[in-house]
């Protein structure tokens, strides 16, 4: 039997947080059930996964642009949105793609590369943020989560100058204008959302019911063999304090200050892994309070997976419309149960009382009392019972069938 050719396409190929850890599980996936992946991306950092062949180009965002020639050219490059040599179109267009994958390729590759591939071929697109109904992606502004691209008109990017530059803010609205304008969108035979919260702001924004299905992401256990260590040292050594934990971006949005206000006045210690332009914030914040709170900084994976395992419980207390946060998941993966807050796909990944508790964002009150329940009465599932679901339910094979399904 001939071997089916794969083209995934990516943004970067690289450690850029949840949206890579999803494509780098089911490309290996695709590897392991013997397809042949070439993975386009573009940047120059590019993590090596198994026998494949990569193309790299250059980003389209400019922040990656280094050189006085190169800044020159960017805006043309950016309207012309292709940046494959001719002998790499060449290969895209003559080589029989049994799929294409596209994990991002606004700000990557460009999306005119879709017109170097041929027709008919099925195309699937995994929306891991907010890009087509949100030129900023994120539908979020000044500390709030917005809508106004959805429900009034995009323009609202500029007039409100969404990026904090009116000629970014200005390009973001054209780019996102011409993608969504494009007969390049109109190749993509299904938008795959990894929550129904994605769905139905797809749907809100314009997007053909028919053409979105909700199938989450997939956890590969080899990618995450750095959570699954047993090495428990820092907690072995000596006698530590019971702890809630929060991992991820230090930043307003994430909702780290309602959870300290929450923790302040239960008496739980809590550590805070991750850095971002919060921190200096919060360094002062808990200093000035003389709070139990402690800064660990970014971490390695294995600490990571340590402390999560040692916790009480991991806390996402988002105040944005999270897709499909991995700081839920990967807690879940490891036993731990999970207090989220009620926004975007939050709530779809906890199963409200069995492996952790849902609150109102932004309510640390509310927050407060989902603490003092995990205090007293815990979780209904154990340890074993809460991994074994989300390996069920996320299980990368079972994953890979309903992608083929669609096919």
């Amino acid at each position: 039997m001939t071997t089916k050719n794969i083209l995934v396409i990516a943004w970067q190929w690289n450690n850029t947080g949840g949206d890579w850890s999803y494509a780098k599980s089911i490309t290996s996936t695709y590897i392991e059930k013997g397809f042949r992946v070439t993975v386009l991306s573009s940047g120059n950092s590019h993590e090596e996964l198994g026998q494949i062949k990569t193309i790299r180009t250059k980003s389209l965002l400019k922040r990656d642009i280094k050189s006085f020639k190169d800044k020159l050219r960017f805006p043309l490059s950016f309207l012309s949105q292709n940046q494959l040599s001719s002998d790499e179109e060449k290969y895209l267009f003559n080589t029989e793609w049994y799929f294409v994958h596209i994990h991002s390729i606004i700000g990557g590759p460009g999306f005119k590369i879709i017109q170097k591939i041929k027709p008919n071929t099925p195309i699937l697109y995994t929306l891991h943020d907010y890009h087509l109904s949100c030129p900023t992606t994120n539908h979020f502004r000044n500390g709030e989560n917005c809508m106004e691209c959805i429900n009034e008109s995009p323009l609202n990017s500029i007039k409100n100058n969404c990026r904090g530059n009116i000629f970014e803010s200005t390009a973001a609205y054209l780019l996102n204008k011409l993608f969504i304008n494009s007969n390049e969108i109109k190749r993509i035979k299904y938008f795959l959302c990894p929550s129904e919260f994605m769905n139905k702001t797809m749907i809100k924004f314009g997007i053909p019911k028919e053409k979105l299905k909700t199938i989450g992401y997939c956890l590969d256990q080899n990618s995450l063999k750095e959570l699954l260590t047993e090495d428990n040292i820092l907690f072995k050594k000596k006698k530590y304090k019971p702890f809630v934990f929060y991992a991820g971006r230090l930043e307003s949005y994430k909702g780290i200050k309602t959870l300290i206000e929450a923790c302040s006045k239960t008496g739980l210690r809590l550590l805070i892994a991750g850095d971002g332009s919060f921190k200096n914030y919060l360094t002062k914040y808990i200093k000035n309070h003389k709070l139990d709170v402690k800064l660990l900084g970014k971490i390695p994976k294995k600490e990571l997976a340590n402390y999560i395992r040692n916790s009480i419980c991991v806390v996402v207390p988002s105040e944005w419309h999270e897709n499909f946060p991995f700081a839920v998941t990967e807690s879940l993966f490891l036993g731990t149960p999970v207090i989220g807050s009620s926004m975007g796909g939050i709530p779809e990944l906890i199963r409200n009382g069995y492996n952790g508790y849902i609150f109102e964002a932004k309510n640390a009150i509310d927050l407060r009392k989902k603490l003092s329940l995990i205090m007293k009465k815990g979780v209904l599932w154990k340890k074993r019972e809460i991994m074994n679901d989300i390996r069920q339910r996320f299980d990368c094979n079972n994953h890979l069938n309903k992608i083929l399904d669609l096919v």
